[in-house]
């Protein structure tokens, strides 16, 4: 899908998001925290990230039109007010320290899904989520390229069996290995019958198929394909750049894109002041070295990715 060029909106529009006068305080680093708080700027919200002086990792994790905007940032950064403070000082920080390890955080998101029987005392099978873990899954060969077909219902499976044209694959109808629940107990044969089948006809006819039956599918896609289909931008800093447009769509209360990636910073200055803080203390935390004041990005200088051992 191609989207042209999509304009960064005013941040006075009527309808700016289903969580316009929500106010959330960002205090994630690296990828998917910030990821979580930019859907939520998308739809309304008030996000204010906060970063240390240094500046978030993601600023630098890839390359980029002007220091501390990169790839990642410009879009990682968008519909947010920023801040930049020492909260490893006394003066820098609120009352209450706010912690959750990268280790645990995976752990939890893991061991939602693959926790499975393993998680009952006394254990009532092995721990793993089957159809996750199958190495058969993903996107399937066809007649032409690839495609990623994901049946859910019995209906579904009949339907491209009986498509396949395939005498042993028509044969399969009605296979009990071929439900909901055959599929979660044996995902290797669900999806080496899947893979036989997509093979005889092209991608186009699949999708075509697919769409008629409503059975989810796409066709597999490059990192290239999808970069170039992204809409494009101007940034006040950092010129033009890709969108990655928001997911989520709202009929009456759309997601937009109403601020730019912000500077480290950008903002300090004016989110401490509605936070109560006079103009004499925030000078005070700045000569005290607990701020980081922005500086004007050189655009003829734009910025490289510095290697980083850092995951997300």
């Amino acid at each position: 899908m191609r989207y042209g060029r999509i304009k960064i909106i005013d941040m006075d529009v009527d309808n700016p998001g289903p969580l316009a006068g929500v106010r959330v305080l960002d205090l994630t680093a690296v990828v998917m925290g910030p990821l979580a708080t930019q859907i939520l700027g998308d739809l309304g919200a008030d996000v204010i990230s906060v970063e240390n002086r240094q500046g978030d990792i993601n600023r630098v994790m890839s390359a980029g039109p002007v220091r501390g905007l990169s790839g990642v940032a410009l879009n990682l950064l968008r519909n947010k007010r920023n801040i930049a403070v020492d909260l490893g000082h006394p003066d820098g920080r609120a009352a209450q320290r706010i912690e959750i390890p990268m280790t645990d955080a995976v752990r939890s998101f893991v061991l939602t899904e693959h926790g499975g029987a393993a998680i009952c005392e006394p254990p009532q099978g092995p721990a793993g989520y089957n159809r996750i873990l199958t190495p058969l899954r993903g996107a399937l060969q066809t007649a032409d390229g690839w495609i990623a077909v994901q049946p859910h219902h019995e209906a579904h499976w009949t339907a491209l069996l009986e498509a396949s044209g395939l005498p042993e694959l028509v044969g399969l109808v009605g296979d009990p290995r071929l439900t909901s629940r055959g599929v979660w107990l044996n995902p290797g044969f669900a999806y080496a019958t899947l893979g036989r089948l997509l093979a005889v006809k092209t991608t186009a006819e699949w999708l075509a198929f697919c769409s008629g039956h409503r059975i989810p599918a796409g066709r597999a896609a490059s990192l290239d394909d999808l970069i170039a289909g992204l809409p494009q931008a101007e940034h006040p800093e950092a010129g033009s750049y890709r969108v990655i447009p928001p997911p989520a769509r709202f009929s009456a209360t759309p997601a937009s894109v109403r601020r730019p990636a912000p500077l480290p910073g950008q903002h300090t200055r004016e989110v401490l002041a509605e936070a109560g803080l006079t103009d004499a203390e925030i000078t005070a935390l700045e000569q005290a070295g607990l701020l980081h004041a922005t500086e004007r990005p050189n655009r003829a200088e734009p910025s490289r990715a510095e290697p980083t051992q850092a995951g997300s």
